[in-house]
């Protein structure tokens, strides 16, 4: 039986080299981490709480905006 759509998982991330998190839906990148301050809030966030509602709120967070 397949999950409920409430529980699929959407949204993935890739911290690359040069510090920047790439945040992405459905294999589409939806949003850009960069910083010194801003990426490691996100990956502590990460490990704190369920990623897909931390990547849904980050991804909200930088919607339309160049980080």
């Amino acid at each position: 039986m397949p999950a409920p759509a409430s529980r699929t998982r959407l949204l993935g991330y890739e911290h690359r080299a040069d510090g920047t998190v790439v945040i992405t839906r459905a294999c589409r990148i939806v949003a850009v981490v960069r910083g010194d301050a801003r990426v490691p809030r996100l990956l502590d966030d990460l490990e704190d709480g369920d990623a897909q509602d931390v990547l849904a709120r980050w991804a909200a967070l930088t919607a339309g905006t160049a980080l």
